[in-house]
C-alpha cells in the first residue's frame, strides 16, 4: 500500500518525505509573514478604546508625522470615580494593569485650588505588543476639570479624559 511517505514495496520514500517537509516549511514561512505583515499593519493607527458615554470632543493634539496623539474629551455632570470605575473595568477585561491614582491619597502637594491647578489624576495604560519592536499604547489620564482663567474655560464639574497615543511608524 502507499502513502505520502511511502513507496509501493511500503519503503519510506526519501523523495516523498522530503517534498512533503519543504511544501510544509513553505506554507508556516508564507503564513508567518502574512502574520507579521498583518500585525505590523495594524500597529501602524492609535490603539483605540471606548469612551464612556456621555464623553465629548474637546481637543486633539497631532504631532506632524510623528506617531503620537493626544485627545481630550470631557464627561459633564460625571463624578470622576464613575469615570475611574469604566476604565478600571476595561482594563481587567483587556488584560491590563489596575489604573493608578497620582498621588495615592489626597492632593498633589503645594496644590492650590485658587491657582486653578489639577489636584490629582489617575492614569491608566493600554498597551498591545504581539511583536517585538511593533506596539501600540493608550495612556488614559483622568483628571477633575477645574476652572482656567487664561484662555477662559471652565471645566469644573466635569471629568477630563486624556488619550496619549503611541503607536509603531
Amino acid at each position: 500500500m502507499t502513502t505520502i511517505f511511502t513507496d509501493r514495496h511500503g519503503k519510506i520514500s526519501v523523495v516523498r518525505s522530503s517534498l512533503f517537509f519543504v511544501g510544509l516549511g513553505i506554507l508556516i514561512m508564507i503564513a508567518s509573514y502574512v502574520y507579521v505583515a498583518v500585525e505590523t499593519q495594524t500597529a501602524r493607527s492609535p490603539l483605540e478604546l471606548p469612551r464612556p458615554d456621555g464623553a465629548q470632543d474637546w481637543y486633539v493634539m497631532s504631532f506632524g508625522d510623528r506617531p503620537i496623539q493626544r485627545t481630550f474629551y470631557t464627561v459633564p455632570t460625571t463624578d470622576i470615580d464613575s469615570v475611574v470605575n469604566y476604565y478600571q473595568n476595561h482594563a481587567q477585561q483587556f488584560g491590563a494593569e489596575p489604573c493608578t491614582r497620582f498621588p495615592p491619597t489626597g492632593n498633589y502637594a503645594g496644590y492650590d485650588p485658587d491657582e486653578n491647578a489639577i489636584p490629582f489624576e489617575w492614569k491608566c495604560l493600554f498597551e498591545r505588543a504581539n511583536l517585538p519592536g511593533v506596539s501600540q499604547s493608550t495612556l488614559v489620564i483622568i483628571q477633575p476639570g477645574v476652572k482656567y482663567e487664561e484662555p477662559p474655560i471652565d471645566l469644573e464639574g466635569q471629568t477630563v479624559i486624556e488619550y496619549e497615543q503611541r503607536w509603531h511608524e
